[in-house]
């Protein structure tokens, strides 16, 4: 795939595929939750590679498939604005970390991720969906955020920048 265009090979369909098995077995397997609307994921780093590799078409691309795969292998139904919040944070993620190893990036994706798509978005679509009062679910959502902001600027600076994962499997 080529900055610009939308040209993708087989092996960019691959990686891609790989990358949004790995959303969804991550996040069925590897999530932490607290009570019924809070929850840890690790899947945030599978879209951060996708975005460092392939920007916003591929982030997204992740994002949105991964959602729909686990709504429907978890027999959830699916949430389309939940899903959409989703590719709005995929969308950040892919602006701002696509060939860019720059620590100020990570700090900003992660910020607006957290705090906008996590924290406001993500809580009012709950509201919506399960009618869930704004005020207190934002007040146990914030915790969570402050937790989940520095944890992924951590781990992204480490695989990111440190040990530079997507030039490392572009390369292979």
């Amino acid at each position: 795939m080529q900055a610009g265009k939308f040209r993708v090979g087989a092996k960019d369909i691959a990686i891609l595929g790989v990358f949004s098995a790995l959303a969804v077995v991550s996040s069925m397997w590897l999530t932490l939750r607290i009570g019924e609307f809070i929850k840890i994921s690790p899947v945030f780093l599978v879209v951060a590679l996708a975005a460092g590799m392939y920007g916003v078409f591929g982030a997204a691309i992740v994002a949105f498939i991964s959602d729909l795969l686990q709504a429907l292998m978890a027999g959830l139904g699916f949430s389309p604005l939940i899903s959409a919040v989703n590719v709005l944070s995929a969308i950040v993620f892919g602006i701002l970390l696509y060939n860019s190893k720059s620590v100020k990036r990570i700090v900003m994706a992660v910020l607006i991720r957290q705090l906008i798509c996590g924290l406001l978005l993500n809580t009012l679509a709950l509201k919506i969906y399960y009618g869930i009062p704004f005020v207190p679910m934002i007040y146990l959502r914030a915790v969570q955020c402050v937790v989940l902001i520095v944890t992924e600027i951590a781990v992204l600076w480490l695989v990111l920048v440190v040990l530079d994962l997507p030039s490392r499997l572009k390369k292979n």
